[in-house]
């Protein structure tokens, strides 16, 4: 797999999904103060979220590339963005990666989750639309790859929490 937008994809989820089974109670009970998610749903959020962010890298790993897969993770984005934004005036904090990263749900969530949709459509361009202008290939070395794609990856998570620090917006 040579496609490091995907990579930087995966390195999120598989963080992501980690970090909410480490802290699984807190994950629960920040997804139950959520306004958007109600009753019963909520239950079924906190344990699927970290399953699907797990499952998902993990499909990639084991199919390929695949426009489905594809499909999951850009549905997966809108939910999050949609959850930001209904959520930009509660004051919650924001599981996203447990308690390894401090954060609120909000316009820094949108710019979060917007950012790794933009990976996501470029993963798609470069994988099925021969996108070999966007396509970053430094050469066979793939730690060299996975370098780069931890630090598209990281770049994410500091934009939100840039963001959320100096504007001081949820």
């Amino acid at each position: 797999m040579k496609n490091i937008f995907l990579m930087a994809i995966m390195i999120a989820m598989y963080f992501g999904g980690f970090s909410k089974l480490i802290f699984f109670p807190y994950t629960k009970k920040t997804i139950q103060k959520i306004t958007f998610i109600k009753e019963p749903i909520d239950k079924i959020m906190s344990f699927g979220m970290p399953v699907f962010e797990l499952g998902v890298p993990t499909l990639f790993l084991i199919l390929g590339e695949n426009i489905y897969l594809y499909g999951l993770t850009i549905i997966y984005y809108f939910v999050f963005i949609a959850m930001n934004l209904t959520s930009m005036y509660d004051d919650v904090d924001c599981c996203c990666y447990g308690k390894f990263m401090k954060s609120k749900l909000g316009l820094g969530g949108v710019i979060h989750y917007l950012y790794f949709l933009c990976m996501d459509v470029f993963a798609i361009y470069c994988c099925f639309f021969n996108g070999k202008l966007v396509y970053i290939e430094m050469h066979e070395n793939i730690w060299i790859q996975y370098g780069i794609a931890l630090l598209v990856c990281v770049c994410g998570l500091m934009y939100r929490r840039v963001l959320e620090l100096v504007v001081k917006v949820r």
